[in-house]
């Protein structure tokens, strides 16, 4: 069993969602308990409240800032309707993660649907419209859905592997062109 199921907030929320998966409230608590748990502000995670950061993005975005240049690396969270379908949500996402995703630093998407996440990766090398990839652990490399209760050690690990690959790291030196 993972820690968080330990918690009594996570079980609570998850017996909640066992009873009625459709809540998007409780949908939506479950996520930002998941943020709140994984990406702290100790490790220099700052999530805004999910009212000052508007809708466009996602249900919550959290932002880590790092080095002497402005960089950061960033995580957004979508909760997903019952209605929304998974293929315009990502299309959808990954349109608006264009332009904040520089090509060096790490940015993630995790969609939350019921009891069920779902992790991505953004990578700005991958031609346009391909850049978000499923993140998914080696032990299961044909599943990209998992149960926050039954999948829990999934869960956990992919959330740690986005906390622990998310850190400041070098940046690509740039060169002149023409050896000049």
């Amino acid at each position: 069993m993972q820690v968080y199921l330990s918690l009594p907030v996570f079980q609570a929320l998850i017996a909640s969602l066992e009873h009625n998966p459709t809540n998007e409230d409780a949908i939506r608590a479950l996520a930002g308990g998941f943020m709140a748990y994984y990406f702290p502000r100790r490790r220099r995670w700052i999530i805004p409240p999910p009212d000052s950061q508007g809708n466009a993005m996602g249900d919550f975005v959290a932002l880590r800032f790092f080095g002497e240049r402005p960089s950061f690396d960033h995580i957004v969270v979508k909760v997903l309707r019952n209605d929304d379908g998974l293929v315009p949500a990502l299309n959808h996402l990954q349109t608006l993660m264009e332009p904040m995703c520089p090509r060096y630093d790490n940015c993630w998407a995790i969609f939350f649907h019921g009891l069920h996440v779902r992790f991505y990766e953004y990578n700005g090398n991958f031609p346009v419209g391909r850049r978000l990839s499923p993140l998914r652990p080696a032990s299961e490399p044909l599943r990209n859905t998992f149960h926050v209760r039954n999948d829990s050690a999934i869960v956990h690990e992919l959330m740690r592997l986005i906390d622990d690959q998310l850190i400041p790291r070098p940046r690509p030196a740039i060169r002149p062109m023409n050896g000049s």
